[in-house]
């Protein structure tokens, strides 16, 4: 775009007014200071308490790690099929229910 120079002058003083004319930077609220403050309800604290909770909690049970690491290699380590069988159908179970729930009623 080609700016007429004889407009120019006239251009750059009414941009360099305007731009005197604003604040450099954003305006702030006059608040007194130290006024500010925050208030969590009761369950966003119950929340935070049982994030950190969490968080506390290891991820891995180093002393069921070491029972079973000890067992193994002593060859004293037994697989209950029987019991695994019925938490993989237990799991399957919660989980189609739990779909269903979630079709049905869009809670979830």
């Amino acid at each position: 775009m080609k700016i007429p120079e004889k407009n120019i002058y006239r251009d750059l003083q009414i941009y360099s007014r305007n731009m005197q004319k604003k604040p450099s930077s954003p305006r702030q609220p006059n608040f007194p200071p130290g006024t500010d403050s925050v208030h969590l309800s009761e369950k966003s604290r119950e929340i935070l308490k049982i994030k950190n909770l969490l968080h506390a909690v290891p991820d891995i049970r180093e002393n069921i790690v070491t029972e079973i690491r000890t067992k193994i290699e002593e060859g004293n380590y037994e697989i209950d099929s029987d019991k695994i069988a019925v938490s993989i159908i237990k799991e399957s179970l919660l989980h189609d229910i739990e779909q269903i729930i979630q079709s049905e009623f869009s809670i979830l």
